[in-house]
């Protein structure tokens, strides 16, 4: 009898381990439709060069107001931050100032302005500005209080 148990065992483990393989694949005409897992951000709008020379990044954002770094060499995503859809990025700009490699986002027309670690995309600082600037205003604001560099 245990060996009877036995091999009841083993054949609905057999049969398990079955069913999952065929619950993961995807048929070749699927491939890029159905993917769980696609990495996008969007139709590049401007870029920026790392002035690190240690990690070779290039900062872009995009059409679909993603902030994001990309490793020169290979073109894997570094990280990559989403912002509200409702604001338009209007330019990035990187900086090594007091508080070490960040990259900073002007958005919404020069009203939204974020401060991201250049190393990890963490979010630095996030601030409103109390009056939306006339075009080129925030960038200079930014780089009048040391923001910029």
């Amino acid at each position: 009898e245990n060996q009877f148990a036995l091999a009841a065992m083993m054949i609905r483990g057999l049969l398990v381990l079955l069913s999952i393989s065929q619950a993961v694949s995807l048929f070749e005409d699927q491939a890029g439709l159905n993917d769980f897992h696609l990495e996008n951000i969007g139709q590049v709008k401007g870029a920026i060069f790392s002035t690190d020379s240690k990690t070779k990044r290039i900062f872009v954002y995009t059409d679909l107001n993603v902030v994001a770094a990309l490793d020169v060499w290979t073109g894997d995503i570094v990280w990559r931050q989403f912002l509200p859809d409702n604001e338009s990025i209007d330019l990035i700009r990187v900086s090594s100032g007091g508080s070490g490699k960040m990259v900073v986002s002007v958005s919404g027309g020069g009203k939204y302005i974020r401060v991201f670690s250049m190393a990890t995309g963490d979010l630095y600082w996030d601030d409103v500005t109390r009056s939306i600037p006339a075009k080129g205003e925030a960038a200079a604001a930014a780089l009048g209080a040391g923001v910029i560099s």
